[in-house]
């Protein structure tokens, strides 16, 4: 979002003087000036669907293409100031981008048909996040890290097992739970993240899923916390590939 940010601010300070006024004389060339109000058309793509309104009212606003050179100007530089505005206050975000998923087969060859799954939901991951929904994103990252951690912990069934925080009384290792999971892992050296890192949503995010379990839970699931899950969770894979 930062990014984004500094573009509209450096595409707004293009249309201010040092004055604080609208510099229309730097667009007196019409065909410039619209190009300019293209390239501010390309900036509001880049927000959250929250922004539809404000970029349908500007689709529709002939005043910027009717009107005077100054008109024109202090309309574009009103547009910038509201996307502005509306960025550093959380309302809109950034619309983000799709990273594609790493190539997980070398941890997931003990449990068939589930390296197809996880890219499925590494996708759906962020389209979540760049949609704002922190709740679901939250779920489905829990959700890779205990199916991607289970099958390290396949990989090496006698080496988890005597592990010093393996479960007690032998339960199966499908049976076990994310916490359980990481605390093999970590111990074992598969992953390096400091455990004060795994933050709660991502450890809890089966209670989640129900809505008493959430009110339970008591955890802020803003934008903050779901952007420090993704990057526990890409730490993570990076690190559990590194270990096979």
């Amino acid at each position: 979002m930062q990014q984004l940010e500094h573009w509209f601010e450096a595409f707004l300070a293009e249309l201010i003087d040092s004055s604080g006024r609208v510099a229309f004389q730097r667009f007196a060339d019409g065909n410039e000036l619209d190009l300019k109000i293209a390239e501010f058309r390309t900036l509001l793509a880049g927000l959250s669907p929250e922004s539809r309104h404000l970029i349908a009212r500007f689709d529709r606003d002939e005043a910027l293409r009717v009107g005077t050179p100054e008109q024109r100007v202090r309309i574009l530089a009103t547009y910038a100031k509201t996307a502005l505005k509306l960025l550093k206050s959380g309302i809109v975000r950034s619309r983000g981008t799709i990273v594609p998923a790493p190539d997980f087969s070398p941890l997931t060859s003990a449990i068939p048909g589930l390296e197809s799954i996880l890219r499925d939901r590494w996708l759906e991951i962020q389209t979540c996040l760049n949609a704002g929904a922190c709740l679901s994103s939250v779920i489905l990252m829990g959700s890779v890290l205990e199916a991607l951690l289970l099958s390290r912990a396949l990989l090496s069934p006698g080496e988890v097992s005597r592990a010093k925080r393996a479960p007690a009384k032998g339960r199966a290792i499908q049976d076990w739970n994310l916490s359980e999971l990481i605390a093999a892992a970590l111990e074992l050296g598969w992953i390096k993240i400091d455990p004060v890192k795994f933050s709660f949503p991502l450890r809890k995010y089966r209670r989640l899923v129900h809505p008493g379990g959430e009110v339970s839970a008591n955890v802020d699931l803003g934008a903050e916390t779901c952007e420090g899950c993704w990057s526990v969770l890409n730490q993570a894979v990076e690190e559990l590939l590194n270990s096979v």
